[in-house]
């Protein structure tokens, strides 16, 4: 792989959060200067109903990443848990349409947040 696993700097594991309207930033250590076609790509998960539930992820070339209560189920999370991990994405990979782009990382370690409602 061309880039080691991305470092998760903050939220600290479990880290907590309450309220619809709180600003909530992923961060973590840059792998490096990335090329023109290359971006973290950040992915977020919870469990539901004894199900994980992916919901998608953030593509960006920045190291960190705003997240909001509403795009990712603030309230529908088993113990409103989430977990979040990056991955170094090369642009346009996808070996088919909807599928991910090719890793040029590691994944990095999971962590894990807290978000309730109020």
């Amino acid at each position: 792989m061309k880039y080691d696993p991305p470092v998760l700097l903050n939220p600290p594991t479990d880290g907590f959060f309450a309220g619809p309207l709180t600003e909530v930033f992923l961060e973590w250590e840059p792998v490096g200067e990335l090329a023109e076609d290359e971006y973290y790509d950040v992915a977020i998960m919870h469990i539901f109903a004894d199900q994980p539930r992916y919901l998608g992820s953030v593509a960006t070339r920045e190291t960190r990443a705003q997240i909001k209560a509403a795009d990712i189920g603030v309230g529908e999370a088993g113990g409103d848990r989430f977990y979040w991990w990056v991955t170094v994405r090369k642009a346009n990979t996808a070996p088919l349409p909807g599928q991910l782009d090719l890793a040029i990382s590691p994944r990095s370690e999971t962590k894990t947040f807290i978000w309730v409602e109020k």
